[in-house]
């Protein structure tokens, strides 16, 4: 899985590498090329041992040619040859001068780099000559300290035999004891043999003294080249490839490693620790016209991502009936997956009421073509009248039907004074809380006007409004734009917003590119959770639970108030409390109920939204 990733990644991050590398190796090119040429001089040196003749030891004059060649490039020769060669310095001859024993040769190979092939002949040769001089002298100084202690102490041995040999002839001519001779005669010979040794020793010094100029011979000058060295272009042009081959698929992974950001549900459930509904793919659309297309339902990825998040959503809903629908910045794409969402659970047979909450910047009255003079911006007026006849507000909700059955929109309407204290008046709650609690009319009952609310609101980073509209809802749908947000802000919106009382349900991902993955690199495995494994969500529920029930699809039962009861044409989606994500997404795949059959079903456009027509068993326009 891990290798799979990694080549995904270099592959989808290949131009990325292309362009590194072309940057790298064209400039190491033009460097190259441009630099100026450089001309090599080169001379040898034969190493023989003092004190042996041409043909002496071939293994010990080689060992000496390794040793030797060291002591080039030593300090010492460089600044004696830097001083005589004019305005060459000695930073200058350690970067210029290198020398190396030849291959199974007693020979060393100095090498002097330049500018021009004179001052390479030139450094070359001065700084072999000062070698050559510096050795010389050095080995001969050495060479005379040992001859003149050699010579102190052979004058001590030689003194020493003669007074033992004077000592012995002595005792011989006075007839001495035989003993005594044979001492003094065994002094004698050690003197002997001790001075026969130095004068040994100091012969050779003498010899090696006498050949030590002959050590070290310059036997082939350097001699001006004729061509520069030839040109290192290509090969610096094939490391500095190689290199930035390297550097750049390091960096293309340092680059994945550092981009935490949330980009597939996966990473919802892994990094934010929250639950996951699903992801719609991106689509490249106008600007003008984003919105509705994102909202089609002929495109067959977004109609099955759409039925993954609806799945999704009712496997988690626990009775939650009102709903806030909001992003952590603007145009992330609220707005389609609220009516969506809507538009699915309708569809389903729930009743659903959604609420165009952008007071500021209205935007479902033109997705549903429908007039804007009223709505959620003159409903306080429309609450006084409903709390002397509480009946009536099912005729008040009939007045906001759309052509799609089960589905009424609430829209924002003309504000004409402060949008926040809208949202913060008592009328408003009070108009959640009718529309979401049984009716009692002359001790008849009748069913909640609608099912569930689904509030659009502005993100969270605009105004005020979505934290004012929070502790009206039970439960919140984040919507993010993949790639755009890292866990941090997910985890703060979780807090806010279950402070407010309306935690989090779900998490939406909007925009995914095929390219997105999921982030690999987490330490330890986190605990995430699954559609299904938190679906309970245990809060404070505002409103009365829905409560199944089976009513008749199409009559539409008389109040004493003389208005309609809206009613379900089915009952509520149970909890289906999927163990994992991936078994919703199987789900929707084996499941025909969830693709349109256009083959079948008509198709009706609502100002850009695509959605079934009705047929036989749906109906018309609920009024």
């Amino acid at each position: 899985m891990q290798l799979q990733h990694y080549i995904e990644l270099i592959w989808r991050r290949l131009w990325l590498i292309l362009i590194g590398i072309a940057l790298c190796t064209g400039a190491t090119y033009i460097i190259s090329n441009r630099a100026a040429p450089i001309y090599e001089a080169s001379a040898f040196i034969q190493v023989i041992a003092p004190g042996t003749s041409n043909g002496g030891d071939v293994f010990s004059n080689q060992a000496l040619a390794v040793g030797d060649a060291l002591l080039v490039t030593s300090d010492d020769v460089l600044h004696t040859a830097a001083k005589s060669l004019p305005g060459v310095t000695f930073a200058q001859l350690q970067k210029a001068v290198s020398a190396s024993p030849a291959d199974n040769t007693q020979l060393i190979q100095v090498r002097g780099d330049a500018a021009t092939p004179a001052l390479a002949t030139a450094i070359t040769n001065t700084v072999a000559q000062t070698f050559i001089q510096h050795q010389v002298e050095s080995e001969t100084a050495r060479l005379q300290g040992t001859a003149n202690l050699l010579s102190q102490q052979l004058v001590t041995a030689k003194t020493n035999v003669d007074q033992a040999q004077a000592k012995l002839s002595t005792l011989q001519q006075n007839n001495a004891p035989a003993a005594q001779i044979n001492q003094q005669t065994d002094l004698l010979n050690t003197y002997q043999l001790n001075y026969n040794s130095l004068l040994t020793n100091y012969n050779d010094i003498q010899l090696q003294k006498a050949t030590m100029a002959r050590s070290l011979t310059l036997v082939q000058p350097a001699t001006p080249p004729a061509q520069p060295l030839g040109s290192r272009t290509l090969l610096n042009t094939v490391i500095a490839a190689a290199m930035s081959l390297l550097l750049m698929v390091i960096l293309v992974l340092l680059l994945d490693w550092a981009d935490a950001t949330i980009k597939t549900p996966e990473d919802v459930a892994r990094l934010a620790l929250l639950e996951p509904l699903g992801s719609i793919p991106l689509r490249t659309t106008d600007s003008n016209a984003q919105m509705l297309s994102e909202l089609a339902l002929h495109d067959d990825q977004l109609e099955r991502a759409f039925a993954i998040i609806h799945t999704n959503f009712t496997a988690l809903n626990a009775g939650q009936r009102s709903l806030l629908v909001t992003s952590l910045q603007a145009h992330t794409g609220t707005t389609t997956v609220a009516t969506r969402l809507a538009l699915a659970l309708a569809q389903s047979g729930t009743r659903v009421l959604l609420v165009d909450a952008h007071i500021r910047k209205p935007v479902l009255h033109n997705t549903f073509n429908l007039p804007n003079t009223r709505g959620l911006a003159t409903c306080q007026a429309d609450v006084h009248v409903l709390q002397k006849q509480p009946t009536k507000v099912y005729s008040w909700l009939n007045q906001w039907t759309t052509t799609e059955p089960n589905l009424w929109l609430l829209p924002a309407g003309n504000v004409t004074g402060s949008p926040t204290a809208l949202l913060r008046s008592l009328e408003l709650r009070k108009l959640v809380g009718w529309l979401l609690r049984e009716q009692v009319d002359s001790g008849h009952t009748a069913p909640s006007p609608v099912d569930i609310i689904i509030f659009d609101t502005p993100a969270l980073d605009e105004e005020a409004d979505t934290i004012i509209l929070a502790p009206l809802c039970d439960s919140s749908i984040l919507v993010i734009e993949a790639g755009k947000e890292r866990k941090e802000a997910l985890q703060k919106a979780q807090a806010t917003l279950k402070r407010l009382g309306a935690p989090i349900l779900g998490v939406v991902i909007n925009r995914q590119k095929a390219s997105h993955r999921s982030y690999l690199y987490i330490n330890q495995p986190q605990q995430g959770v699954f559609p299904g494994e938190a679906s309970s969500q245990e809060h404070e529920v505002k409103y009365p639970l829905l409560k199944v029930q089976t009513l008749s699809m199409r009559t539409m039962p008389k109040t004493s108030a003389g208005g309609s009861v809206p009613q379900k044409q089915e009952a509520f989606p149970p909890d289906s409390r999927m163990n994992r994500f991936n078994r919703a997404e199987e789900t929707i795949e084996a499941s025909n109920d969830l693709k349109v059959d256009r083959d079948k079903t008509p198709i009706r456009h609502l100002s850009g939204i695509i959605v079934p027509a009705p047929g036989k068993n749906q109906g018309g326009k609920q009024g």
